[in-house]
């Protein structure tokens, strides 16, 4: 099976934003559920809550058999 791509990405310009991604075969969420934490509760988490580590994105992504482009740029 051959699987197209498309490299994309996404600016947020608002203070506050939500996101639905919708992604296609499963697995994803594999990859999202390995980077991620449970929130602590039903709000947005303080901008001190750490990002994981671009090694720690890598080592999973790799592990799903993703490919990162980044970093992310600017849409046009």
């Amino acid at each position: 099976m051959v699987r197209e791509t498309s490299p994309n990405t996404f600016t947020v310009t608002s203070p506050q934003a939500r996101n639905l991604v919708v992604t296609e075969p499963a697995g994803f969420e594999r990859f999202m559920r390995t980077l991620g934490e449970p929130a602590a509760a039903h709000t947005i988490p303080p901008a001190s809550v750490p990002l994981p580590s671009r090694e720690r994105i890598m080592a999973a992504a790799a592990e799903f058999g993703l490919e990162i482009l980044g970093p992310p740029g600017i849409p046009s």
